[in-house]
């Protein structure tokens, strides 16, 4: 099976949890990966046997801890140059890879090829349980606000996959 695998860039987690998943995909499929950030240099080196396709990708600005809203919007914004390069990407995996299936921790680019393309998708992503658990935990009257706007970014990011898999320490 051709897989395209999508790494969201942002910080290293999902790519350190990627590359465990991505030993066991390509023993047995022909996996192609998209990736942005810090994270596409890790994944060309640990993989140089497969396309390691550098993209464009969105980043949270954090100062003292905390997201910086209207810095993540100018950010946003420098990028989109960026984003139109991407779909060329995209364009020429559909031209010579053409995925059968695509797998995406939290990368909304092989989601919305999946989509385009009517494939099925499989979210694999830590980011998910404040969308898709309920958790026994109160929310302070004073954090409702964060609370909501994360919920809200993780529930629009990757909306209707085939699969969610929820890897967390949780209980």
């Amino acid at each position: 099976m051709r897989i395209l695998y999508g790494v969201v860039g942002e910080g290293m987690g999902h790519a350190t949890r990627s590359c465990v998943i991505l030993r066991h995909l390509v023993e047995r499929h022909d996996v192609q990966i998209v990736v942005s950030g810090r994270a596409h240099a890790f994944l060309k080196q640990t993989f140089p046997q497969l396309e390691v396709h550098e993209i464009a990708g969105l980043a949270m600005v954090y100062e003292d801890n905390e997201v910086r809203r209207r810095r993540t919007a100018l950010d946003f914004v420098k990028k989109l140059p960026g984003f139109a390069e991407n779909f060329e990407i995209m364009t020429r995996l559909s031209q010579g890879f053409r995925p059968e299936l695509v797998v995406s921790d939290f990368e909304s680019f092989a989601y919305l090829y999946a989509k385009k393309h009517d494939l099925p998708v499989v979210s694999i992503d830590n980011m998910q349980i404040i969308n898709r658990c309920a958790l026994d935990v109160e929310i302070p009257p004073e954090e409702q606000a964060s609370w909501q706007m994360a919920k809200t970014i993780v529930k629009s990011k990757l909306p209707h996959c085939d699969y969610y898999l929820i890897t967390t320490f949780f209980f």
